[in-house]
Order: C-alpha cells, then structure tokens, then sequence
C-alpha cells in the first residue's frame, strides 16, 4: 500500500466548472446559484 497524501491528487481547489443542481418547478427547469448545497436538501 503506498500512502498518498490527498493534496498530491486533489486540485478541486483550481476547478473551472460550477456544479448547481437542477430543480423542477411546474415543469420548468431551474438552476439557482447556492454557494453551498448537499443531496439531502433535494430529497
């Protein structure tokens, strides 16, 4: 087993994408800007 330090793999940090989840409200999609959001607040 090799032990990896998690700062060696992870470069989240220097992303260029956005991930905003998608609700639906009467059929229309919508995606609203959250600075913070986990699944359990879609469930």
């Amino acid at each position: 087993m090799t032990a990896v330090k998690r700062s060696d793999w992870d470069v989240t940090y220097n992303a260029t994408y956005v991930w905003l989840p998608i609700t639906w409200e009467n059929g229309v999609p919508g995606i609203y800007w959250k600075d913070e959001w986990k699944l359990e607040d879609f469930k």
